[in-house]
């Protein structure tokens, strides 16, 4: 079947094959197109690039794009440095309060290990730890707003302790 539609294609090319005396027309003319057509790209090409002919032209060129280059680096190695410090910073902050989270779940823990030495857990109330956690918050911001308070009526004589005997402690 190949072989067929190739013999196909062979006669219907030996059918509309040019003549000898056209040959010769058609190679002459093919010369002259490919030698105006190489002509045209020369010229276009001396257009457009004449200058690389001057070499301090060519060299003046090479040091500006070795220079933009250059600042292209010192910009990017300037914005990477900004964002490492960026991160150091927030990192900084995010530790610190991390920390002082953990400086006060650790003082909350030892409170309460030292509350259920002094007292038997086995009969009471079970508690969830995040309530625990709040109740101890809440008494030591009441403590801190008391002992605040003794002090302003120790510092202000106008105000007068109802009972004096009464010194720092708050009896729960």
């Amino acid at each position: 079947m190949k072989s067929r539609d190739y013999d196909k294609l062979i006669s219907s090319l030996k059918e509309f094959s040019p003549d000898s005396r056209d040959r010769e027309i058609n190679i002459s003319r093919i010369m002259e197109k490919t030698a105006t057509g190489s002509e045209n790209s020369e010229k276009a090409y001396n257009f457009l690039f004449w200058w690389l002919d001057i070499t301090w032209i060519r060299r003046s060129v090479i040091f500006a794009s070795i220079l933009i280059i250059a600042f292209f680096a010192l910009q990017q190695f300037t914005i990477i440095s900004r964002i490492g410090n960026l991160e150091n910073r927030m990192i900084g902050i995010s530790t610190e309060n991390i920390l002082e989270s953990r400086k006060e779940s650790v003082k909350i823990n030892a409170t309460i290990l030292k509350a259920s030495e002094e007292i038997n857990l086995s009969d009471s109330i079970k508690v969830a730890r995040e309530d625990l956690n709040s109740l101890v918050r809440s008494y030591k911001d009441l403590q801190k707003r008391y002992n605040e308070l003794q002090e302003e009526i120790r510092n202000n004589k106008s105000i007068v302790p109802i009972n004096p005997g009464l010194n720092n402690k708050i009896n729960l």
